[in-house]
This record gives structure tokens, C-alpha cells and sequence, in this order.
């Protein structure tokens, strides 16, 4: 279900947690504000990759490069712009299917399975606070807290209140 966040409100519940002051904007020329700023992409997509989280989920079916791999692998595979993970790729996208053994280098898939390969990819949706799963927003919410708890209210309190 999407959170139906903004940016800006994504900003707030991470300073709620601190019980600092919201922002009225993202642009808010605070200490806080700037902190936020710098932070929240980097933090937003880090958790992206770290999980294969639902609303990121998008089936894809890719064609082999006309450029081989050089030794190792058979097939290349470009992936599309914007993806953040490849969830482990199984034999002709079957749900229970094999494990197809392969490689990311750079924005490609090297694997020796022909073509057309089938895979679950993340895609980056870090840009659209408004499609986030509430548990996403919530991760985000407690890592950007956690980096400021210190810096700005100098209590560990709430260092263990976001890390939790």
C-alpha cells in the first residue's frame, strides 16, 4: 500500500524521532534541513537495495547484447536504467525454477542461460516518497534519525529510539 508520503514529510517523521523541529520545506536552510537534504537520497538508496521489496518489483524480460561477454559467461544482458537489484534469477522465470548461475558487472547480467532471460529487478523508486510501502518509509524514517540523533541532540536516548 503507498504511504502517500512527501519528501518533506519523510523529513519530519525522521526529526519527529528526534524530537527536533519539522521543516516547511525541503528547502528549509536549517542545520537539519541541510543535514537531510545531503543524507536522504544515499540512505533511501541503500535500503532500496538492501531488501526486494514489493513496490519495487518489476518483471522484466531482457534479450541478450549482441556483445558476449569476454571469457567466463556466454550472454550479456543490459539492464534497464534504474534498476537497484536483481532478485535471484530463476530458469525461464519460473516461480520454483532453477537458480541460474550468473554475474552483475557494471549495468549488465552475465550468465551462460540464452536468451530471453526473465528476471524480478528492483527498480530505484527512492524519487516518489508517495509510492512507498509505509515499512520502507518507516526504514528510511528511523536510518536518517539514527545518523542525526548525535549530531544534533547530542542524547543517546534517541540514538537507541531510532536504531530500534
Amino acid at each position: 500500500m503507498p504511504s502517500g508520503m512527501t519528501k518533506v514529510q519523510v523529513f519530519n517523521l525522521a526529526l519527529d524521532l528526534i524530537r527536533s523541529t519539522p521543516l516547511i520545506s525541503v528547502d528549509d536552510a536549517t542545520a537539519e534541513g541541510r543535514w537531510l537534504t545531503r543524507n536522504y537520497d544515499h540512505a533511501a538508496r541503500t535500503i532500496m537495495r538492501a531488501y526486494p521489496w514489493n513496490f519495487a518489483k518489476e518483471f522484466k524480460t531482457l534479450s541478450a547484447s549482441t556483445t558476449a561477454p569476454p571469457f567466463k559467461w556466454r550472454y550479456a544482458y543490459t539492464l534497464p536504467a534504474g534498476w537497484a537489484r536483481v532478485t535471484p534469477v530463476k530458469r525461464y522465470g519460473e516461480r520454483y525454477g532453477d537458480e541460474v548461475p550468473h554475474e552483475i558487472v557494471g549495468g549488465s547480467l552475465y550468465t551462460n542461460e540464452p536468451a530471453p532471460l526473465y528476471v524480478i529487478l528492483i527498480m530505484d523508486k527512492t524519487a516518489n516518497p508517495g509510492a512507498w510501502d509505509d515499512l520502507f518509509t518507516e526504514m528510511v524514517r528511523c536510518t536518517l534519525a539514527l545518523g542525526m540523533a548525535n549530531k544534533f541532540t547530542g542524547k543517546g536516548k534517541y540514538i537507541e529510539l531510532a536504531s530500534q
